[in-house]
C-alpha cells in the first residue's frame, strides 16, 4: 500500500492517504484484502487526515476470527455503510440485554447508531468491509468499553 502513511499506534493497523483528496476504488479495496490475507489482522484505510480531524472516516475490515466487546460513544453517534461481505451490528441497553439485530448488506447497507448505545459489530463471512464515521477528535476516552465477554453472533 504504498500511497499510504502506516499508523500502528491504534487497535488495528491504519493507513492514512500521502496525497489530497483521497479516493477509493475496486484495486484500494483490493490492496485492503490482500494486506489482511497476509498478515491475518483487522485494518483500515482512514480518508480522514489525522485523529485530530473534526470527522473520523475509515474504511474498515474486520474478520470473524476476533472477539469485539461492546463498546458506546458518549459523544458521537456513528454511522456504518456496508461496501463487501455482510455485517451484523448488535446493539444493547446498559446491563447488556440484546434489543436490537441489525444485518448490513448490498439492501441494507447503512444504519446509524445513536451516541450512548451499546453495541458490538461482527461480519457473518470471514470479514467484512465497511465505511464507519462519527465526529472527532478521536478520543480514546469518549469510548466506553465493556469488559464483558458476550454471545452475539
Amino acid at each position: 500500500m504504498k500511497n499510504f502513511l502506516v499508523d500502528n499506534s491504534g487497535k488495528s493497523q491504519a493507513f492514512f492517504f500521502k496525497k489530497s483528496f483521497p479516493q477509493i476504488n475496486k484495486q484500494t479495496i483490493k490492496q485492503l484484502i490482500n494486506n489482511y490475507k497476509k498478515n491475518k489482522k483487522d485494518v483500515r484505510i482512514c480518508l480522514h487526515e489525522n485523529k485530530s480531524s473534526k470527522i473520523q472516516c475509515m474504511i474498515n475490515l474486520i474478520s470473524k476470527k476476533n472477539f469485539y466487546f461492546p463498546h458506546f460513544h458518549k459523544d458521537s453517534e456513528e454511522y456504518y455503510f456496508f461496501i463487501k461481505n455482510n455485517l451484523v451490528i448488535n446493539c444493547f441497553d446498559k446491563k447488556l440485554k440484546k434489543i436490537k439485530k441489525i444485518f448490513l448488506n448490498k439492501n441494507n447497507f447503512l444504519v446509524k447508531i445513536e451516541k450512548n448505545v451499546p453495541h458490538t459489530s461482527s461480519p457473518t463471512k470471514n470479514f467484512c468491509i465497511y465505511l464507519e464515521f462519527k465526529i472527532g477528535p478521536f478520543n480514546p476516552h469518549n469510548s466506553v468499553i465493556y469488559n464483558k465477554k458476550i454471545k452475539v453472533r
